[in-house]
């Protein structure tokens, strides 16, 4: 359009010169003269104008929307558990409370796919245990309250979609001097049958093996030996639904041993329930918190049983605890 009026300006000047002619009066001359060049200065202005007007639109048109942004490979979580008590692997390390132990934990996923492999993760984490009323360390311990940190490092393999398998280095301390430095490979096998049985429930099975590494201090009853963990824990969550899901699940853990607790096989049985429910009135640009509660109860062996504070071959663990996933 704009082209066109000045294309018929320019022709009409040029008419004009070449056929000679001589407009009766000068003064229509010199205004039409005038009247042209405006014509052809407004139309070289607007030209520009146009444009810049006609590839803001085009731009809107042809830009597609900002793609969405894959998954982070970076995940962990955080939280801390209050116990009246602590006890691992059936080793009664405190019978009173409270007993703090915050943890901490990340994962870098390396590899995500389809086929058997389905992702390949390395993990780091850190784990500790504060006693504020019963500490068991020496008199003479700077922190008597401090008993226990341990870190790890490994990686985790899940496969053939439900299948997962976990490997860890793990070298645990006691910052108040109660007992020496450790070091143990924990491995962790564990099936996913969520979905299988019924679309709430599922039993989780899993198989723990540890080995002591040679180190001053030992997680057993016995230094160079292997314990072993069958475990399951029926889950079922209710108000699926809802943006609260509430999970109630009940662990039943056996712990054995080869030389892990000092020439006895058994070493432990525990169950208990345990409840949990997904805090959704946080928002989730702070990640996903999350609140449980549980008891454990535990039936000690003889040679646990002799180890136990009063030796009481029947234990009683009450935990709380809040931590976020993000």
């Amino acid at each position: 359009m704009i082209w066109d009026i000045i294309k018929h300006h320019v022709i009409l000047l040029a008419t004009d010169g070449l056929a000679g002619k001589k407009p009766a009066c000068s003064r229509y001359v010199t205004a039409k003269s005038v009247h042209i060049k405006r014509t052809i200065l407004a139309a070289l202005i607007a030209i520009p104008l146009a444009g810049i007007a006609g590839s803001a639109d085009d731009d809107k048109s042809a830009s597609p929307l900002a793609p969405a942004l894959p998954p982070s490979a970076i995940t962990g979580d955080i939280g801390v558990t209050v116990q009246n008590g602590y006890v691992t692997r059936g080793l009664v390390l405190e019978n009173k409370g409270p007993a703090f132990q915050p943890y901490g934990d990340l994962f870098y996923k390396v590899y995500d796919g389809s086929g058997f492999i389905n992702s390949f993760s390395l993990q780091a984490g850190v784990w500790n245990d504060i006693n504020l009323a019963a500490p068991i360390a020496p008199p003479h311990a700077d922190d008597r309250t401090w008993t226990e940190i341990y870190w790890q490092i490994g990686f985790i393999t899940k496969f053939d979609t439900r299948f997962s398998l976990s490997s860890a280095l793990r070298q645990y301390a006691s910052p108040s001097d109660a007992y020496p430095l450790g070091r143990s490979i924990n491995n962790i096998l564990s099936f996913d049958d969520s979905g299988l049985l019924d679309r709430n429930f599922s039993i989780q099975p899993h198989l723990t093996v540890l080995y002591e590494l040679p180190a001053a201090g030992h997680c057993g009853l016995h230094g160079h030996s292997w314990y072993f963990e069958p475990g399951i824990a029926p889950t079922y969550t209710s108000f699926t639904g809802s943006k609260a899901p509430v999970t109630l699940s009940l662990p039943v853990t056996l712990g054995l041993g080869s030389g892990f607790y000092d020439g006895k096989t058994f070493g432990y049985l525990s169950v208990g329930p345990q409840i949990s429910v997904l805090l959704a009135f946080i928002p989730q640009q702070y990640g996903a918190w999350r609140f449980s509660a549980g008891y454990r109860y535990y039936c000690l062996g003889d040679t646990t049983t002799a180890f136990a504070p009063g030796q009481e071959s029947h234990q009683q663990i009450v935990n709380v605890s809040i931590g976020l996933k993000f």
